[in-house]
């Protein structure tokens, strides 16, 4: 992440109310993909709107449906649903490369090779990039 610190686009998100997922049913929401909706109703079949709501009560953080339908952290706060991610994925061992811009990422075989525009490389395992979204 360019940022200083992780999650800085999931904070600016939820300033107007973080809208985590809609409680309409699971069948759904492949629809609204359009052309990709195959793809997406396999990846939802694994982790729809249940799972998600689930998951953020792992992280200690209560849900609820809103008069829209849509599901909000109770209290509206992301900054108390990120910190917990974040806590938790520390805990697991995910390292977070922050105040620097991704150059290369290129397979290296048993790991990944990341190159960085300041010249520094680093070899990862696994690597996941949150790339946010079209906003």
């Amino acid at each position: 992440d360019a940022q200083p610190s992780a999650g800085r686009k999931f904070l600016v998100a939820g300033r107007g109310g973080l809208n985590l997922t809609h409680s309409e049913p699971v069948e759904n929401f492949p629809a609204r993909y359009r052309t990709e909706e195959e793809r997406w109703r396999d990846l939802l079949a694994d982790f729809g709107p249940d799972a998600l709501r689930a998951w953020a009560e792992e992280l200690a953080v209560e849900t609820y449906v809103g008069t829209s339908r849509r599901v909000f952290p109770r209290g509206q706060k992301a900054a108390v649903l990120l910190r917990a991610w974040l806590r938790r994925l520390r805990e697991a061992g995910v390292e977070f490369k922050t105040g620097a811009r991704l150059a290369g990422l290129t397979d290296a075989g048993e790991s990944w090779c990341l190159d960085f525009e300041n010249g520094e490389r680093l070899l990862a395992g696994a690597v996941v990039l949150a790339l946010g979204g079209a906003s």
